[in-house]
């Protein structure tokens, strides 16, 4: 596979944006897919350019979402009938549109001075203190300040910003912060034990069950405890934290670990905010638990031997499943779906040759 160098920040932009539009169009293939992720990790004026075209195009996505239409009409009519689909009243495309590789570098084009007039306009808008998604759902949304934050699967967060503060409470899942600069009012996240302090950075929280992982892919966050933990140790507790690009936190019942990721660990890490998940040699049981944040049934492996069965690769989480079928074509597993709960089975080869032979 050949790397591409780009000679100027425009050329890596006007690349990014191609392939924003092809994923935003479900024009991947897994072949693409593969090319992009080895872009991401190979070049790093690319992967800054493809982050800058997204965060334009969530940013718009998230003006929608705050009575963002009439809006967005006022101040660039063309996009906003490519981002809305203003025309409610003509029947909806039984397939996905495919957009015009053009759009998304408009959008990066304008992506300054679009954010700076909709966030001034916005400071007299009402906005929700509470966001949330169902299972299953992504949402990004725009914040007074400018910030952006896009939320996963089953995740629930509160809002308050103050003239010294923003404070964000996360109750539950998993979220992209893209914070505002503005060294007056601290950005702080409030999850679980822990309070994660930043100025104007990127990273991501997720917070499910009793473990919390906090991870930064732009500028550096300072993690402390909220409240001593009787149950850990002093060594355990040594916070405030500084966390740099790639390096991550975790906390659990045991204790308290910190390590760092590469740029490809970075990018499938966060693949989730396109509408992925990625994994390298993982046990299904492991893959399991993530893929069941996407889903309503319960997924219940019904032996050890399954359980071990190292997985490899991508999946869709509005697709996941194909990832269930997928199971049972390349590894010695039946899936059995019922109204309420999927069962993964390990199946022997005499149990695989009498299903081959019979049918």
């Amino acid at each position: 596979m050949t790397n591409i160098t780009h000679h100027t920040y425009d050329d890596a932009l006007a690349e990014a944006s191609k392939w924003l539009a092809r994923e935003e169009a479900g024009d991947m293939t897994a072949e693409a897919q593969e090319m992009l992720e080895h872009r991401l990790a190979s070049d790093e004026t690319f992967q800054l350019a493809y982050l800058e075209t997204m965060r334009a195009a969530n940013i718009l996505k998230g003006l929608s979402n705050l009575h963002g239409e009439d809006l967005l009409s006022a101040l660039a009519p063309d996009l906003s009938h490519m981002v809305n689909n203003t025309d409610k009243t003509a029947p909806k495309p039984t397939k996905k549109p495919r957009l015009s590789y053009g759009w998304m570098g408009a959008i990066a084009a304008s992506f300054l001075a679009i954010a700076v007039i909709v966030t001034t306009l916005l400071q007299t808008g009402p906005m929700s203190s509470i966001y949330e998604t169902a299972v299953g759902e992504s949402r990004t949304i725009m914040l007074k300040d400018g910030s952006v934050i896009t939320l996963n699967t089953d995740t629930r967060l509160s809002v308050a910003l103050a003239a010294n503060e923003r404070r964000i409470l996360l109750e539950k899942g998993e979220a992209y912060f893209d914070v505002a600069k503005d060294k007056s009012r601290p950005f702080l996240v409030v999850v679980g034990d822990e309070t994660v302090r930043a100025v104007g950075t990127e990273f991501n929280i997720k917070h499910r069950n009793d473990i919390t992982n906090i991870m930064v892919t732009e500028g550096i966050v300072e993690v402390k405890k909220n409240t001593p933990v009787p149950t850990l140790s002093a060594q355990s507790q040594s916070m405030p934290v500084s966390l740099a690009v790639g390096g991550t936190l975790t906390t659990d019942p045991a204790g308290v670990r910190t390590s760092n990721l590469s740029p490809e660990e970075l990018m499938h890490q966060t693949s989730w905010r396109r509408g992925m998940l990625h994994f390298k040699s993982k046990e299904l049981s492991a893959v399991v638990q993530e893929v069941q944040y996407y889903v309503n049934k319960e997924i219940i492996i019904a032996s050890d031997q399954a359980s071990s069965i190292l997985i490899g690769g991508s999946i869709n989480t509005q697709n996941v499943t194909s990832f269930l079928k997928g199971l049972e074509v390349n590894f010695p597993v039946s899936v059995i779906e019922r109204s309420s709960v999927i069962i993964i089975s390990y199946k022997s080869k005499e149990e695989d040759m009498l299903q081959s032979t019979s049918m």
